[in-house]
């Protein structure tokens, strides 16, 4: 059962972008996967969508089973929030802080982790 699934995602993304039109992809746990195309191809927006930062216009994002149409905008922060990683292309690093606390910010801050519990996961 995939982990993520975009079923027929639809958007118009603004600007001189070409729109997202009846895309649909699965994604399997414990897969690598590469999206990649020429700039303007919409691939930073199926992103978005795939991390839940934005809602497609049409269609759905399936997330381990559960689907996501008309989550609201604090719902879907939520749920990226807590099962959610990202890796940026730039690296938005808190300067003065080491790799370690840098990973350790965002569990001891968005999940409210014990600084310990945050400062151990971080070195695991």
């Amino acid at each position: 059962m995939p982990c993520l699934s975009l079923l027929n995602l639809r958007d118009d993304c603004p600007g001189d972008f070409e729109p997202l039109a009846g895309v649909s992809l699965d994604f399997e746990p414990d897969s690598f996967n590469l999206v990649f195309g020429k700039a303007g191809s919409g691939r930073n927006r199926l992103l978005r969508l795939a991390g839940l930062m934005e809602a497609p216009q049409e269609g759905d994002i399936i997330v381990d089973g559960v689907p996501t149409r008309g989550w609201t905008s604090a719902e879907r922060a939520e749920f990226r929030t807590r099962h959610f990683g990202f890796v940026f292309e730039a690296p938005l690093l808190i300067p003065g802080f080491n790799v370690a606390e840098n990973i350790a910010m965002p569990l001891f801050k968005l999940t409210e982790a014990t600084p310990e519990f945050a400062r151990d996961e971080a070195q695991r």
